[in-house]
């Protein structure tokens, strides 16, 4: 890993956040051309000039917590606790620019 605290922390932010921003964006079209594939009802893989696409299915099994006895939901020896730091991004209003220096001549009477 990479250690960069010699950069501004400012800069850091912005380009985290930037990066966060693309790859929202880049998800949110990956979503859009995935639904695309599963709504064609395809019966294969599908060939393109540079990348090929394959269809798979999988089961998981998980408990539903809310169906465990009382008993085993509040019993601290069922649980494990572990801690995780989240790096949040959140998008600030642009600054406003600066007010643009006007010319103007001051007439007074007299």
């Amino acid at each position: 890993m990479t250690h960069h605290s010699h950069q501004d922390p400012q800069d850091l932010a912005d380009a985290l956040g930037a990066v966060r921003d693309e790859i929202k964006t880049l998800k949110a079209r990956e979503a859009q051309l995935r639904a695309a594939l599963l709504e064609a009802r395809l019966n294969g893989p599908v060939a393109g000039h540079r990348f090929a696409v394959s269809f798979r299915e999988s089961t998981r099994r998980s408990i539903d917590t809310n169906a465990l006895p009382d008993s085993i939901r509040q019993d601290d020896r069922f649980w494990k606790t572990s801690i995780t730091r989240t790096v949040v991004t959140k998008s600030l209003a642009p600054a406003a620019p600066p007010p643009i220096a006007e010319e103007f001549d001051l007439i007074e009477r007299w």
